[in-house]
């Protein structure tokens, strides 16, 4: 998910094949790593008191779901106060669940535009951008894998792991922390961006300024764009119902 939260506050993804009515299943990989622990430790235990293997789940859909348009709205949010220079476009998403509408969106928002490079004398040159054509494919193969975990109604019965944190003393509980239940979703996608920003496009946080009036730009010209291809699209329309009333003699 990181590549596809980083995808949208780039302005490189623009449409999400998702279903809305399912929340995500992720857990911070710090949890992950202190519940392994944990785990870890626990089953020795728990197998030199009943000589039986243990099986321990661990998720945050039954316990603290978290749903794509929340986190949408935090990190438009969160992109707004930071920002990159390294954004492309406007940060907007189309999400549809609709196969043959998200590929007439895919091809429209991803492919076309990866072809078209703006050069600095000011003109367009058309021709094939290799690594926009290699974002559009490498998408488009994890499609199914994306459907599949993302859009399936996964329900993972965390009780176990759960019950071993309500065992562990308060020390062990703050060292290491694993309780889903008390995630605060909007402050762990705010660290989910700023971390982004700075440990994988390595972008620190001194060109702030820069970083917000680009992407004040990028939405003015977002939204000119946009105005551009309705008007053009609502003269089309009127000249087709126009057109379509002279033939038939309305």
């Amino acid at each position: 998910m990181t590549m596809v939260y980083l995808g949208m506050a780039l302005g490189i993804l623009h449409v999400f094949y998702y279903d809305t009515s399912c929340p995500f299943d992720v857990v911070p990989v710090d949890y992950t790593v202190n519940a392994l622990i944990a785990v870890t430790y626990d089953v020795v235990q728990q197998w030199k008191l009943t000589k039986k293997p243990i099986v321990y789940n661990y998720g945050s859909r039954t316990t603290n779901p978290v749903r794509y348009h929340q986190q949408y709205k935090w990190l438009m949010a969160e992109a707004s106060k930071i920002g990159s220079t390294r954004a492309i476009w406007y940060p907007f998403v189309v999400q549809t669940h609709n196969y043959a509408l998200f590929w007439i969106l895919h091809v429209l928002f991803h492919f076309v535009p990866g072809t078209v490079i703006f050069r600095k004398n000011k003109r367009f040159f058309l021709f094939c951008s290799h690594r926009a054509v290699k974002f559009f494919f490498f998408v488009t193969r994890k499609i199914s894998m994306i459907d599949y975990f993302g859009n399936g109604d996964w329900r993972i019965n965390s009780d176990k792991t759960l019950g071993l944190y309500e065992r562990m003393n308060q020390a062990d509980q703050t060292i290491f922390n694993f309780d889903v239940r008390k995630l605060d979703w909007e402050y762990m996608t705010m660290l989910y961006i700023r971390g982004g920003r700075l440990h994988i496009l390595k972008e620190s946080f001194d060109n702030l300024k820069l970083a917000k009036r680009r992407f004040v730009r990028m939405k003015i010209l977002h939204y000119v764009v946009t105005s551009f291809v309705l008007l053009v699209a609502a003269y089309f329309t009127m000249k087709m119902v126009v057109y379509a009333c002279e033939w038939y003699g309305l």
